[in-house]
């Protein structure tokens, strides 16, 4: 069986944690290397709870390497309402953390691990700034991947931090920009699909192994309290998704579409898509449904794997 060798880019708050700890766990998946950049929390932040979740896992001989810590242009924002202080449910304190960051430029080690070859896919699931930044070192590298797969936007659907704009792309919409407009390979898996894979608190009990049920029942407390105070009694599983994509991507339908990034204003990070190809629009495959087979029942068992 061969495994799909990736890197990780995230902004480690609750749901890219559930996110890596999937990764870790699915067979069908080699998690090469995590980079870590600003966006639930701060760089640092979202650095030491990539190297805890590690450590909760045993899988400190993973390499962090430490990204971008502030958005290309505009002020750095955060979800702390959402995932708490900590990004983890304000439980990061309590998780223990023995190793470092073996660096602190993530766009260069993307390159170079690109092109010594054995990178399948990349799977970000942050801000895109410091992917941006490697395609700003070397966009032929970049598009010579198979697949970039892109945790991103809000296509047709309202948005997550702002009523037109998905988290992601609202940090750092010029990164987002710049990316769909360089790469080749990219995929999008936007809140049009993560929103409808909803993860209850009854489904934290089919977790067998009771230390990974504990963790996750802790550190998605403040992020249900936050989904019941707008109406909601689940929380989207959105990173966790886009790795699943990257698992099998039939789980998703796609079809391309052009689309352009909102760039400022209260609509930055919105995508604007067009029927026809516009000047200054890119042309992206994104995926626009779930199929008939059941991602969270997988996920779960994911999970419940030795």
């Amino acid at each position: 069986m061969n495994k799909k060798r990736i890197i990780i880019d995230c902004d480690t708050g609750v749901d890219d944690a559930m996110a890596i700890i999937f990764a870790l766990k699915s067979r069908m998946l080699v998690v090469d290397s995590i980079t870590t950049v600003h966006g639930n929390v701060s760089l640092d932040q979202t650095t030491v709870n990539t190297l805890k979740i590690l450590e909760f896992m045993s899988r400190i001989d993973i390499p962090v390497i430490m990204g971008s810590d502030k958005p290309k242009t505009l002020e750095l924002i955060n979800s702390k309402y959402v995932f708490g202080d900590d990004g983890l449910g304000n439980v990061s304190s309590t998780l223990p953390c023995s190793f470092n960051p073996i660096g602190n430029d993530a766009a260069t080690h993307i390159i170079n691990k690109i092109k010594r070859g054995g990178i399948d896919a990349i799977v970000a699931i942050g801000p895109l700034t410091n992917i941006a930044n490697a395609y700003k070192l070397n966009k032929n590298t970049m598009n010579s991947l198979n697949e970039i797969i892109i945790m991103g936007g809000a296509i047709d659907v309202k948005g997550n931090i702002t009523e037109y704009s998905e988290f992601n792309f609202y940090c750092d919409p010029y990164s987002a920009d710049y990316v769909l407009k360089n790469s080749t390979n990219s995929t999008l898996v936007p809140l049009n699909v993560t929103n409808k894979v909803q993860f209850y608190k009854d489904d934290c009990n089919k977790i067998i192994s009771l230390k990974e049920k504990k963790l996750f029942q802790d550190i998605t407390k403040i992020w249900y309290a936050f989904s019941k105070e707008i109406g909601q009694d689940g929380i989207g599983l959105h990173d966790p998704l886009t790795v699943g994509y990257a698992i099998n991507s039939e789980f998703l339908t796609s079809k391309p579409i052009n689309l352009k990034i909102c760039l400022n204003g209260d609509r930055a990070g919105h995508c604007e898509t067009f029927s026809e190809k516009i000047n200054n629009a890119s042309t992206i495959l994104y995926c626009n449904n779930l199929t008939d087979l059941d991602f969270k029942s997988y996920f779960i068992n994911t999970l419940n794997e030795n």
